[in-house]
């Protein structure tokens, strides 16, 4: 959905957008996503286009421990300035300040909230997406859940590529009196 800035009044201009869910593209997996829905405050300040708002759906994610599907409800919030297309030169090496990262640059007189919404969904994606917090993942000897309980091998089998580092170890370290 574009917007032209020229329709934000002094009174700023509200939208609400409710999309059906899309795919999203996470590197080499897609997160297919409900209900999408996103709320926008747009108003003018100093020359400036401020804008606010919230995006939320329910992902459909794979758990970083288990690898089990599972529902992930997503709430991102934004709030940030654009300036519009204007025809000033900025020098190739200029440190910005703080206040000046949660600016963009608009390329035309459009702002497109789609792309906003998009933007707010791939940031509220975690690294680490954990089913619960209490997941304890796949055995790294047989790859059973554990979740679903205990495999049954012997959590003391040290892989035998380690085997001449444990034989250093106990070499260097002497045993407790």
């Amino acid at each position: 959905m574009l917007v032209n800035i020229h329709q934000i009044t002094e009174d700023g201009l509200d939208f609400e957008i409710e999309r059906p869910g899309f795919v999203v593209e996470e590197g080499k997996e897609s997160l297919p996503l409900s209900q999408v829905r996103a709320d926008f405050h747009l108003e003018w300040e100093d020359g400036q286009i401020h804008i606010c708002g919230g995006v939320s759906a329910v992902m459909v994610i794979h758990c970083s421990r288990c690898s089990k599907e599972f529902s992930l409800p997503v709430r991102e919030s934004f709030d940030f300035r654009a300036i519009p297309p204007l025809d000033l030169k900025f020098p190739e090496t200029q440190e910005l300040s703080s206040d000046e990262l949660e600016i963009t640059f608009l390329e035309g007189e459009e702002i497109d909230l789609e792309q906003i919404m998009r933007e707010n969904i791939y940031l509220a994606i975690p690294l680490r997406p954990l089913c619960s917090e209490s997941c304890r993942g796949l055995c790294p000897h047989c790859g059973w859940d554990l979740n679903e309980g205990d495999c049954g091998c012997s959590e003391g089998t040290l892989d035998p590529r380690f085997q001449a580092l444990e034989i250093l170890r106990r070499k260097m370290i002497p045993k407790a009196q």
